[in-house]
């Protein structure tokens, strides 16, 4: 009796081990799948307080969204957690994996690191595929009057107050920057553009950059920002020239600071991406392929081939 007993003992213990062993291998199965050295990121666990990540205009502590994991993982089915949009995370033998699938929202991870008001300011030449499109401009801009009364675009301020939106400011210049059809409705109409003060010189190439009125730019360790001339910065970006002159500042601190309060949840985001593309009608798994897969250049083909419309079609269809 107590050789059968010992026996079921061990036959337990190898049956346990064995589930481990396959446990391991299927873990690394799946990252071996998924990861991407250029894209994703591992993080050891034990290190992941000295983190925080920003996703749009939202920041996180990383031991904030850890925790959001440990709520949803399964141990029973190993698999990739979506946390955020696209954003996907894996724990396993002490490390933290994030899958960066998303190529349409704005997403950093970000090391905590004292606060310097260290800067310098100069004079230099920017190619302006590096700096981001303008998310403000003074008199506005008809291409943006157009997408914001459709249900691509949600407001983040009160009184909608929503956490995603399918296109941002910066996104709706984007989708339109090689598009002719807006440039020659908007952007080189008199009566609809917004550069009207250099529009003429710009395209006759004899523009010239006026010391008394300089473009200014800002520079933090994570990104650039627009200060003044961001019409002037618009255009060049979506003309394609290779030059722009500018005066840079730049700052040794992220512009995208630790967050003080963890607001709002990622559930909530991730519920108001869902949503955002069920107002289209998009369920969640072309929403997926849309968030991994259509960047900014590709936008407007994929939705004139999926509606068989013209962009200014489609528009009307989605009209608020």
């Amino acid at each position: 009796m107590v050789t059968i007993y010992i026996i079921l003992i061990f036959l337990v213990i190898i049956a346990y081990v064995i589930y481990n062993y396959m446990k391991k291998n299927e873990s690394k199965v799946l990252i071996n799948k998924n990861f991407n050295e250029k894209r994703d990121v591992k993080i050891k666990i034990n290190e992941i307080n000295n983190f925080y990540i920003t996703f749009n205009e939202h920041t996180f502590d990383l031991s904030y969204i850890s925790l959001f994991y440990d709520k949803k993982v399964n141990k029973k089915k190993i698999e990739l957690i979506e946390i955020l949009p696209s954003i996907y995370f894996f724990k396993n033998e002490g490390i933290l994996y994030i899958f960066i699938k998303n190529v349409r929202d704005t997403f950093h991870i970000l090391i905590k690191s004292g606060y310097s008001n260290t800067h310098y300011t100069y004079e230099t030449s920017i190619d302006p595929k590096i700096l981001p499109y303008p998310t403000m401009l003074g008199n506005g801009c008809p291409i943006w009057t157009i997408f914001k009364k459709t249900k691509f675009y949600r407001e983040s301020t009160f009184p909608s107050q929503k956490n995603y939106s399918i296109l941002k400011d910066n996104d709706i210049l984007e989708i339109t920057a090689n598009d002719k059809r807006f440039k020659k409705e908007f952007c080189e109409n008199t009566n609809n553009n917004c550069y009207s003060k250099f529009l003429k010189a710009f395209l006759n190439n004899t523009f010239e950059f006026d010391p008394k009125n300089k473009i200014q730019i800002s520079k933090f360790n994570d990104c650039y920002r627009l200060e003044e001339g961001k019409h002037r910065v618009c255009a060049f970006k979506r003309y394609k020239k290779n030059k722009i002159e500018v005066e840079l500042t730049e700052y040794n601190y992220n512009l995208h600071c630790p967050p003080t309060i963890n607001e709002p949840n990622p559930d909530v985001i991730l519920k108001d991406y869902y949503e955002s593309y069920a107002n289209i009608g998009i369920k969640e798994k072309e929403a997926n392929y849309i968030t991994e897969n259509i960047d900014n250049k590709k936008f407007i083909e994929y939705f004139e081939k999926k509606y068989k419309k013209d962009i200014f079609q489609v528009v009307n269809i989605l009209l608020i």
